[in-house]
Protein backbone atom coordinates (compact mmCIF):
# COMPACT_ATOMS: atom_id res chain seq x y z
CA UNK A 1 0.00 0.00 0.00
CA UNK A 2 1.54 3.34 -1.08
CA UNK A 3 1.23 6.63 0.78
CA UNK A 4 -1.51 7.70 -1.61
CA UNK A 5 -3.36 4.42 -1.04
CA UNK A 6 -3.46 4.81 2.74
CA UNK A 7 -6.88 5.77 4.13
CA UNK A 8 -7.30 9.41 5.13
CA UNK A 9 -9.00 8.34 8.36
CA UNK A 10 -8.75 5.30 10.61
CA UNK A 11 -11.03 2.57 9.33
CA UNK A 12 -13.37 0.78 11.70
CA UNK A 13 -12.69 -2.87 12.31
CA UNK A 14 -14.95 -5.32 10.47
CA UNK A 15 -17.12 -7.92 12.11
CA UNK A 16 -18.34 -11.17 10.51
CA UNK A 17 -21.96 -11.43 9.49
CA UNK A 18 -22.45 -14.27 11.99
CA UNK A 19 -21.76 -11.76 14.79
CA UNK A 20 -25.27 -10.44 14.15
CA UNK A 21 -26.68 -13.77 15.35
CA UNK A 22 -27.69 -14.38 18.95
CA UNK A 23 -25.66 -16.82 21.02
CA UNK A 24 -28.56 -19.27 20.85
CA UNK A 25 -28.54 -19.10 17.05
CA UNK A 26 -24.78 -19.68 17.01
CA UNK A 27 -25.15 -22.70 19.31
CA UNK A 28 -27.67 -24.17 16.87
CA UNK A 29 -25.19 -23.89 13.98
CA UNK A 30 -24.15 -27.01 12.08
CA UNK A 31 -20.56 -28.11 11.41
CA UNK A 32 -20.92 -26.62 7.90
CA UNK A 33 -22.12 -23.32 9.40
CA UNK A 34 -19.10 -23.08 11.69
CA UNK A 35 -16.72 -23.90 8.84
CA UNK A 36 -18.24 -21.12 6.75
CA UNK A 37 -18.22 -18.67 9.65
CA UNK A 38 -14.57 -19.43 10.46
CA UNK A 39 -13.54 -18.89 6.85
CA UNK A 40 -15.22 -15.48 6.80
CA UNK A 41 -13.84 -14.58 10.24
CA UNK A 42 -10.27 -15.54 9.30
CA UNK A 43 -10.34 -13.21 6.26
CA UNK A 44 -11.72 -10.38 8.38
CA UNK A 45 -9.09 -10.94 11.07
CA UNK A 46 -6.42 -10.53 8.39
CA UNK A 47 -7.87 -7.23 7.17
CA UNK A 48 -8.36 -5.98 10.73
CA UNK A 49 -4.74 -6.84 11.56
CA UNK A 50 -3.66 -4.61 8.66
CA UNK A 51 -5.89 -1.79 9.92
CA UNK A 52 -4.34 -2.15 13.39
CA UNK A 53 -0.85 -1.98 11.89
CA UNK A 54 -1.72 1.24 10.04
CA UNK A 55 -3.16 2.78 13.22
CA UNK A 56 -0.03 1.87 15.19
CA UNK A 57 2.20 3.37 12.54
CA UNK A 58 0.10 6.56 12.53
CA UNK A 59 0.47 6.88 16.29
CA UNK A 60 4.24 6.42 16.01
CA UNK A 61 4.28 9.20 13.41
CA UNK A 62 2.37 11.45 15.80
CA UNK A 63 4.86 10.72 18.58
CA UNK A 64 7.68 11.63 16.19
CA UNK A 65 5.96 14.91 15.30
CA UNK A 66 5.44 15.70 18.98
CA UNK A 67 9.17 15.29 19.59
CA UNK A 68 9.84 17.66 16.69
CA UNK A 69 7.27 20.24 17.79
CA UNK A 70 8.16 20.48 21.51
CA UNK A 71 11.52 20.02 23.23
CA UNK A 72 11.83 16.84 25.29
CA UNK A 73 11.22 17.54 28.97
CA UNK A 74 9.13 20.63 28.29
CA UNK A 75 5.68 20.84 29.88
CA UNK A 76 4.00 20.79 26.48
CA UNK A 77 5.97 17.70 25.47
CA UNK A 78 5.01 15.92 28.70
CA UNK A 79 1.36 16.89 28.25
CA UNK A 80 1.26 15.50 24.71
CA UNK A 81 2.98 12.25 25.74
CA UNK A 82 0.49 11.76 28.59
CA UNK A 83 -2.38 12.26 26.17
CA UNK A 84 -0.89 9.82 23.68
CA UNK A 85 -0.31 7.26 26.41
CA UNK A 86 -4.00 7.36 27.31
CA UNK A 87 -5.04 7.15 23.64
CA UNK A 88 -4.21 3.48 23.14
CA UNK A 89 -4.73 1.68 19.85
CA UNK A 90 -7.70 -0.64 20.15
CA UNK A 91 -6.80 -4.20 19.23
CA UNK A 92 -9.13 -6.09 16.89
CA UNK A 93 -11.18 -8.97 18.21
CA UNK A 94 -10.16 -12.54 17.39
CA UNK A 95 -13.33 -14.11 16.03
CA UNK A 96 -12.02 -17.56 15.04
CA UNK A 97 -11.06 -18.47 18.62
CA UNK A 98 -14.48 -17.42 19.89
CA UNK A 99 -16.19 -19.48 17.18
CA UNK A 100 -14.12 -22.52 18.15
CA UNK A 101 -15.26 -22.15 21.78
CA UNK A 102 -18.89 -21.73 20.73
CA UNK A 103 -18.71 -24.81 18.49
CA UNK A 104 -17.28 -26.89 21.36
CA UNK A 105 -20.16 -25.72 23.57
CA UNK A 106 -22.64 -26.48 20.78
CA UNK A 107 -21.24 -29.99 20.36
CA UNK A 108 -21.36 -30.57 24.12
CA UNK A 109 -24.95 -29.36 24.30
CA UNK A 110 -26.04 -31.60 21.41
CA UNK A 111 -24.42 -34.59 23.09
CA UNK A 112 -26.13 -33.78 26.40
CA UNK A 113 -29.48 -33.38 24.63
CA UNK A 114 -29.01 -36.70 22.84
CA UNK A 115 -28.00 -38.42 26.06
CA UNK A 116 -31.03 -36.99 27.91
CA UNK A 117 -33.34 -38.05 25.08
CA UNK A 118 -31.94 -41.58 25.25
CA UNK A 119 -32.28 -41.65 29.04
CA UNK A 120 -35.88 -40.38 28.85
CA UNK A 121 -36.73 -43.00 26.25
CA UNK A 122 -35.18 -45.75 28.40
CA UNK A 123 -37.06 -44.51 31.49
CA UNK A 124 -40.35 -44.59 29.57
CA UNK A 125 -39.60 -48.09 28.24
CA UNK A 126 -38.71 -49.37 31.70
CA UNK A 127 -41.86 -47.85 33.21
CA UNK A 128 -44.01 -49.64 30.62
CA UNK A 129 -42.09 -52.89 31.17
CA UNK A 130 -42.63 -52.59 34.94
CA UNK A 131 -46.35 -52.08 34.35
CA UNK A 132 -46.48 -55.23 32.21
CA UNK A 133 -44.47 -57.15 34.84
CA UNK A 134 -46.92 -56.15 37.58
CA UNK A 135 -49.98 -56.76 35.43
CA UNK A 136 -48.78 -60.33 34.78
CA UNK A 137 -48.82 -60.80 38.56
CA UNK A 138 -52.33 -59.45 38.99
CA UNK A 139 -51.31 -55.99 40.21
CA UNK A 140 -53.52 -53.10 39.15
CA UNK A 141 -52.25 -49.56 38.76
CA UNK A 142 -54.11 -47.12 40.99
CA UNK A 143 -55.17 -49.97 43.27
CA UNK A 144 -52.05 -51.90 44.22
CA UNK A 145 -49.55 -49.21 43.28
CA UNK A 146 -49.30 -45.76 41.74
CA UNK A 147 -47.90 -45.32 38.24
CA UNK A 148 -44.74 -43.54 39.40
CA UNK A 149 -44.05 -46.42 41.82
CA UNK A 150 -44.20 -49.14 39.16
CA UNK A 151 -40.45 -49.73 38.86
CA UNK A 152 -39.81 -49.77 42.62
CA UNK A 153 -42.73 -52.12 43.27
CA UNK A 154 -41.66 -54.39 40.41
CA UNK A 155 -38.11 -54.50 41.81
CA UNK A 156 -39.42 -55.50 45.25
CA UNK A 157 -41.58 -58.29 43.83
CA UNK A 158 -38.78 -59.56 41.59
CA UNK A 159 -36.46 -59.65 44.61
CA UNK A 160 -39.04 -61.56 46.68
CA UNK A 161 -39.56 -64.04 43.84
CA UNK A 162 -35.83 -64.70 43.50
CA UNK A 163 -35.49 -65.24 47.25
CA UNK A 164 -38.45 -67.66 47.22
CA UNK A 165 -36.87 -69.56 44.34
CA UNK A 166 -33.56 -69.84 46.21
CA UNK A 167 -35.33 -71.07 49.36
CA UNK A 168 -37.09 -73.89 47.52
CA UNK A 169 -33.87 -75.86 47.36
CA UNK A 170 -33.50 -75.74 51.15
CA UNK A 171 -30.27 -76.56 52.99
CA UNK A 172 -27.36 -74.27 53.69
CA UNK A 173 -25.79 -71.77 51.29
CA UNK A 174 -22.57 -69.83 51.41
CA UNK A 175 -22.68 -66.10 52.10
CA UNK A 176 -20.50 -63.05 51.74
CA UNK A 177 -18.27 -62.78 54.81
CA UNK A 178 -18.21 -66.51 55.64
CA UNK A 179 -14.41 -66.43 55.61
CA UNK A 180 -14.61 -65.28 59.24
CA UNK A 181 -16.35 -68.49 60.28
CA UNK A 182 -14.83 -71.87 61.21
CA UNK A 183 -16.51 -75.24 60.75
CA UNK A 184 -19.65 -73.44 59.56
CA UNK A 185 -22.06 -75.07 57.13
CA UNK A 186 -23.27 -71.63 55.96
CA UNK A 187 -26.69 -70.04 56.25
CA UNK A 188 -30.02 -71.88 56.21
CA UNK A 189 -31.80 -68.90 54.54
CA UNK A 190 -34.22 -68.64 57.48
CA UNK A 191 -32.28 -67.85 60.66
CA UNK A 192 -30.79 -64.48 61.48
CA UNK A 193 -27.33 -66.00 61.94
CA UNK A 194 -25.13 -68.47 60.16
CA UNK A 195 -24.87 -72.08 61.33
CA UNK A 196 -21.97 -71.42 63.71
CA UNK A 197 -23.66 -68.27 65.06
CA UNK A 198 -20.66 -66.05 64.37
CA UNK A 199 -22.25 -63.76 61.74
CA UNK A 200 -25.63 -62.13 61.25
CA UNK A 201 -26.76 -62.96 57.72
CA UNK A 202 -29.54 -61.68 55.47
CA UNK A 203 -30.51 -61.29 51.84
CA UNK A 204 -29.08 -58.63 49.56
CA UNK A 205 -29.56 -58.03 45.85
CA UNK A 206 -28.50 -56.11 42.78
CA UNK A 207 -30.16 -55.49 39.43
CA UNK A 208 -33.83 -54.79 38.81
CA UNK A 209 -37.02 -56.62 37.88
CA UNK A 210 -35.67 -57.34 34.42
CA UNK A 211 -32.50 -58.99 35.74
CA UNK A 212 -32.56 -59.59 39.47
CA UNK A 213 -29.81 -61.34 41.42
CA UNK A 214 -30.11 -62.16 45.13
CA UNK A 215 -27.36 -63.40 47.43
CA UNK A 216 -26.67 -63.96 51.12
CA UNK A 217 -24.50 -61.39 52.86
CA UNK A 218 -23.16 -61.08 56.41
CA UNK A 219 -23.95 -57.77 58.10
Amino acid sequence: MTTDDKPKEAERYERPECWRLTREQLLNGTAEDFERWREEAAAIEGRNAERCRIRSEAKQEIETLVARAWPRGSEAHKTMLRALKKATIERPQYFVGVLNDVERNATRRREETKRKTTQDAESARKLLAAGAFLSARGKVVGVDYEAHEAIDVADEIACDEEIAARKQGGGFISFGGDDNCENCRGWDMLSHRCDCGNRRVGWDHHGDFERMTVYAQAH
